[in-house]
């Protein structure tokens, strides 16, 4: 990924570190890994395998070929090997500004396909022996363009709550289109909210329903109401639990008599 600095220009290969404005797992993400593992007595060969083994096998039992000869420390495989110091390795990046870039400490050594490209904890310029890790060109390609119902009918679950026509709502390719003038109000399974039809459709919206992105799970009454309902009902219950009353039954509904 190329280095920007705050202006979104691109920075060279010797500009100063302090110039780079991008996000700091950039640069410390692997070391705050093995200082975080350190810390709280992770293995590790199990922080290691995180780091290199597992991602080379995944991504070579998915076919990339070449990184079945990466990720582990063994004779025929390429040599892109990382020396560093387990007891105070740790990552110096931040968000603050000029910070963003800050290299690790405890990395003196990194070699690439056998080619040592940072010597001393500092990297070498003009030493590029990488090689690049691609699928195999084919002559027809494995893959098939998704679309809507497919994503889904992968991604997400019928919930039965507070959208159940959540689905076919986001199929419609009507969606985008004015709301429809609905004859009746829809009854949902949550308690029954008349709103004005005056927003434009979109996928994640039923027409006339109370957006549910504000119900909340009543851990009373087990169904969806607003906040301050909810918020409501659970403060009775504890007041009644606190105080060892017995006259307070959160499962009736308000006014009824329990007589």
């Amino acid at each position: 990924m190329p280095g920007l600095n705050e202006k979104g220009e691109r920075l060279k290969w010797d500009s100063p570190i302090e110039d780079y404005a991008g996000h700091p797992r950039s640069a410390g993400s692997h070391a705050i890994l093995l200082r975080l593992a350190r810390e709280n007595d992770v293995p590790l060969m199990f922080t290691l395998s995180q780091l290199s083994y597992w991602v080379a096998k995944n991504l070579g039992d998915a076919g990339v070929k070449a990184m079945d000869v990466r990720g582990r420390m063994q004779e025929g495989t390429i040599a892109d090997i990382t020396n560093f110091e387990p007891e105070n390795v740790t990552e110096n990046a931040n968000c603050s500004k000029g910070k963003n870039g800050l290299a690790s400490t405890g990395i003196p050594y990194v070699l690439v396909h056998g080619t040592i490209v940072v010597s001393d904890s500092k990297v070498l310029k003009d030493v590029n022996p990488g090689q690049p890790i691609r699928f195999p060109v084919v002559e027809k390609g494995r893959f098939e363009p998704s679309n809507k119902e497919q994503w889904l009918r992968t991604f997400t679950i019928d919930t039965g709550g507070a959208r159940p026509t959540l689905y076919e709502d986001i199929l419609d390719d009507q969606s985008s289109l004015e709301l429809p003038q609905l004859p009746e109000p829809v009854d949902y399974r949550v308690a029954k909210v008349e709103l004005p039809a005056t927003n434009r459709q979109d996928w994640f919206a039923q027409p006339n329903a109370i957006d549910d992105s504000e119900l909340f799970l009543c851990p009373i009454h087990g169904v969806f109401e607003d906040k301050a309902k909810a918020q409501q009902d659970w403060a009775q219950a504890l007041i009644v639990r606190n105080s060892n009353a017995s006259m307070y039954d959160p499962l009736l509904s308000p006014g009824t008599n329990s007589n």
